[in-house]
């Protein structure tokens, strides 16, 4: 029996390192894309296992609670991206380092 109750216990410690690992892994624009993805593909095909034993089911695929936190997510990386993007492109990053040289 004690064994079963570790398991278990390591188990649940699993399933929180994992989301915990999905929530710190939203910093990288690949995995927000790619994580939505799966779960709107998760989402239909529950609804159409659903519908095909007649079961109806309301379609909340893209309620802003699922999709909000990776829309956001990949925002805030955009505009960060974007703006390195530009000091990059402007040789601002040069001129600053050239002054503090100088």
């Amino acid at each position: 029996m004690p064994f079963f109750s570790l398991k278990l216990r390591f188990l649940m410690g699993l399933r929180d390192l994992a989301e915990n690992l999905r929530h710190a892994f939203l910093l990288f624009p690949q995995f927000c894309f790619g994580y939505g993805l799966i779960e709107l593909s998760q989402d239909q095909a529950l609804l159409g296992f659903l519908k095909a034993y007649g079961v109806d089911y309301p379609d909340k695929t893209f309620e802003l609670d699922k999709t909000t936190s990776k829309l956001l997510a990949m925002f805030i990386q955009g505009t960060v991206f974007f703006a390195i993007r530009l000091t990059v492109h402007d040789r601002m990053i040069q001129r600053v380092w050239n002054n503090v040289l100088e």
